[in-house]
């Protein structure tokens, strides 16, 4: 399986969301300045990953999260940009110490478990619905 970055960089076009094709192997949707989603596909490895710049969490192949207790979602690499320009999906940013430990997707119906929050740590959830601008605006 290979993502198809055609379709990333079109979807990023159709809901306005910046994006930036590093090579042809690999593309940039950035959010914000510090904070960009990498898509990307790996040749050598036949194999696929998704994460954002500079932090550990990552993904392969479709993206599978928790929408409620007992349920989840796979979602396609467009169903990402979809989905994050429709603020279905939310961006979490783990903070320890006031330093950024890591970056990981969440789906806005996923419960919030925080009975192994640290202390020091702060989680950030945001949504970049905002970004989107409708085409016909």
């Amino acid at each position: 399986m290979s993502y198809d970055l055609d379709a990333i960089e079109n979807e990023c076009a159709t809901k306005r969301l910046c994006c930036n094709r590093v090579s042809t192997n690999e593309i940039e949707v950035i959010l914000d300045p510090e904070c960009i989603l990498q898509f990307a596909n790996l040749i050598e490895e036949d194999d696929t990953i998704l994460g954002f710049k500079h932090t550990p969490w990552h993904s392969h192949g479709e993206l599978m999260l928790m929408t409620g207790d007992d349920t989840w979602t796979e979602l396609s690499e467009v169903d990402v940009i979809t989905l994050l320009a429709t603020g279905a999906l939310v961006v979490v940013s783990q903070w320890v110490d006031g330093k950024l430990h890591d970056r990981w997707l969440a789906h806005r119906d996923e419960k919030l478990d925080l009975k192994h929050l640290q202390p020091l740590e702060e989680l950030c959830i945001k949504q970049f619905a905002q970004l989107a601008v409708p085409p016909n605006a």
